[in-house]
């Protein structure tokens, strides 16, 4: 197969193009607010979906509860944003609080190593780390001292729940739990429903408090790579009624959107 220079060239300036984009989106949200981990996720998700959509969105505000999670400036219209994550409650107790401990290692590992830059993938035997609360100070006492010796090519003392470490260079230290069997249910359009009418119940009170908002929206995520997390079902028609003015439907991997609820 013959590779086209010119193809590889404006597919990498493409990317540059993108991710300069996104940036303007999200970068300054993440500059004005000191957000936790979580809420930088968050940030990233929307601001990946904004950008999908329409390029020309652009976040206005990230405002604290009890208000909408995003306040969307667009076309001289004011749009309050919600957005969550559908999760598989079967699953998620156990592969979320892995990924807590692991992010607890990193934060302890940056402290302790306060010039590092690496990011650590861990994949785990059997896929699990069975701990209870006592033990999560020893647990991440071995984390760490294996990262420290795996990063210089000792395994020696590689803890026996551990199946495999990855270690790359990073801008921050950042630790992550990658999962051998990671596919997900298919999305059921009864969990769907669940979430918007969960969501539904704070429209009242939006509507209550604030004068300036034009529509709300919903935007609710699946498809991480974890086996907590749904994925699209692509047989099945997802479309359905609810209170927001608009329901979207993303999947955070592919980046694939459904517009579950246009305007009525």
């Amino acid at each position: 197969m013959r590779i086209d220079l010119n193809d590889i060239g404006n597919g990498i300036e493409a990317l540059k193009n993108q991710s300069h984009d996104m940036g303007l989106i999200i970068n300054p949200v993440i500059n004005k607010y000191n957000l936790q981990d979580k809420e930088i996720l968050e940030v990233c998700q929307i601001g990946k979906f904004l950008y999908r959509i329409n390029p020309e969105l652009r976040i206005a505000d990230k405002p604290q509860p009890p208000n909408p999670d995003f306040i969307i400036k667009f076309d001289n219209k004011t749009i309050g944003l919600e957005h969550t994550r559908i999760v598989d409650t079967e699953k998620s107790q156990r592969v979320y609080s892995i990924s807590n401990l692991f992010n607890a290692a990193a934060k302890e590992y940056q402290k302790n190593n306060p010039e590092s830059e690496i990011c650590a993938t861990f994949r785990l035997k059997n896929d699990t780390l069975n701990f209870e609360q006592s033990d999560k100070k020893n647990i991440i006492q071995a984390i760490n001292v294996f990262v420290n010796e795996a990063k210089n090519g000792n395994y020696q003392n590689q803890p026996d729940f551990i199946e495999e470490i990855v270690i790359m260079p990073n801008s921050v230290v950042s630790f992550s739990y990658l999962e051998t069997n990671f596919r997900g249910k298919k999305l059921p359009l009864q969990e769907l429903q669940n979430a918007i009418s969960i969501k539904e119940n704070k429209l009242e009170k939006y509507y209550g408090q604030s004068n300036s908002i034009n529509e709300f929206w919903l935007v609710l995520m699946v498809g991480s790579l974890n086996s907590a997390s749904f994925e699209l079902d692509e047989s099945l028609d997802y479309r359905t009624e609810s209170k927001f003015d608009k329901v979207y439907l993303m999947s955070d991997f592919s980046e694939k959107i459904i517009e579950v609820k246009a305007y009525c």
